[in-house]
């Protein structure tokens, strides 16, 4: 069958729709008039006129919004702070924790930032241990860090540990090179403690000062390179000494308080005070050779020593040049002095 040169094509016929068209918009309209409407029910039932329902809304909306703000701010700061502690460094001769004397009173009387160290009842003349504050960064980001944690800021550290006493606070590296921030700090106590013996015959009372020193270094390593959450390394190094053991520190005689049996202070009565080890423990250095390695400085009875940080995979190691490690089933145990 063959086709007609002279007949003219054919153009397809168009169905028009108008009325298909025409009823799905009407459709939508009512489906939205009927939404309307219900809401406008609901809120009637509820007591609730739709002015104030629009208000409510917009106020909750304004609400989240400010928070989103907030949080974000939050997070900028915290990031902020985290980035200064990533590059800080105490001055070489940051005095972060000392026992001799005649400093610890200077630093106190100074109004400088330092607590004393003591627990229990020390005797007159007696002078505690001073410990630093915390740098101001490290203060902020511990502030800040875990609230911005919250809100999904998975990828920054949260320190956790004690503030006072930090000795080294800066980003160093594993032989991985996965980037940890480091804050090593010293914890210290001396606990004071007393015993009275009353001579029968002489009617006076002996009290006998005793004081047990404890003293340990702690390191916290805090992934900051990691995409998601992880544990920070931890290593804890306690420092012995010969008096970590109760040792007295100082005695004296008085006279018993008639029918209280409470002895009268010592008040004008010289002590002879035995201080014991003296301990100084100075602002640690990043090692500009090693991106792994730290140092921190410290003073025992006036002589120099070092103590060496390493960040190995998945871990952080503090070692005392000086002295020897003790066994120990718990956490390691270094004598500094043999």
């Amino acid at each position: 069958m063959s086709s007609n040169p002279d007949r003219p094509p054919q153009t397809p016929v168009e169905y028009e729709r108008p009325h298909s068209v025409a009823f799905a918009r009407t459709l939508r309209v009512l489906l939205l008039v009927t939404l309307v409407n219900t809401i406008l029910l609901a809120l009637n039932l509820a007591g609730m006129k739709p002015w104030e329902f629009a208000h409510q809304v917009y106020k909750d909306w304004s609400k989240k919004r400010e928070q989103a703000k907030a949080s974000a701010d939050r997070l900028d700061q915290a990031q902020a702070a985290e980035q200064e502690c990533r590059t800080f460094l105490f001055p070489p001769d940051h005095v972060a924790y000392t026992e001799v004397p005649g400093e610890a009173m200077a630093l106190l009387a100074d109004g400088k930032r330092y607590n004393a160290v003591l627990s229990g009842e020390a005797p007159a003349g007696w002078q505690t241990p001073v410990i630093s504050a915390p740098p101001d960064c490290l203060r902020r980001f511990s502030q800040l860090a875990p609230r911005a944690r919250s809100a999904g800021a998975t990828r920054l550290a949260s320190p956790s540990s004690p503030l006072m006493g930090a000795v080294f606070l800066h980003e160093r590296r594993a032989p991985s090179g996965e980037a940890v921030l480091i804050h090593a700090f010293i914890g210290a106590g001396h606990q004071v403690e007393s015993e009275n013996v009353h001579d029968s015959k002489t009617g006076m009372m002996r009290r006998t000062f005793s004081v047990r020193k404890t003293r340990a270094l702690f390191a916290i390593a805090y992934p900051v390179s990691s995409a998601s959450p992880r544990e920070p390394w931890r290593y804890e190094l306690e420092l012995i000494l010969p008096d970590s053991d109760p040792m007295k520190a100082a005695e004296v005689t008085m006279s018993r308080v008639t029918g209280r049996g409470v002895p009268d202070p010592p008040a004008t009565q010289p002590l002879e005070l035995l201080s014991g080890h003296q301990l100084r423990m100075l602002g640690g250095q990043a090692d500009p050779n090693d991106s792994s390695h730290f140092l921190i400085a410290y003073e025992l009875d006036g002589a120099p020593g070092t103590i060496d940080g390493w960040v190995v995979d998945n871990a952080v190691l503090l070692r005392p040049r000086e002295g020897r490690l003790l066994p120990s089933s718990a956490s390691p145990r270094w004598q500094l002095r043999p």
